[in-house]
């Protein structure tokens, strides 16, 4: 299960800079996209969201919308993004 997780989180870290160039910032988006994509097709989320428990992952999300809310720039937004991902480490 881990190893598939850090397969998906570095095909994303790969991908996401592509992603983000030539584009206005919506970090919010971004985040969702990002959040929405792992939930429906990472083979390991049912696993860590039992493990560490769905409120805990509602908290830890909560955390990170808080903070995108006020980001406007790619750099930002893509650091806030990657540690998202560490939830699921």
């Amino acid at each position: 299960m881990k190893l598939i997780n850090q397969n998906i989180s570095l095909l994303f870290l790969v991908i996401f800079p592509l992603s983000i160039i030539a584009q206005e910032c919506n970090c919010v988006k971004t985040l969702d996209w990002a959040k929405n994509t792992f939930e429906q097709n990472d083979a390991g989320f049912k696993y860590i969201l039992n493990k560490k428990g769905e409120q805990s992952y509602r908290i830890h999300n909560q955390i990170f919308y808080d903070k995108v809310n006020n980001i406007n720039t790619h750099r930002e937004c893509e650091k806030v993004v990657r540690n998202w991902f560490s939830f699921f480490l």
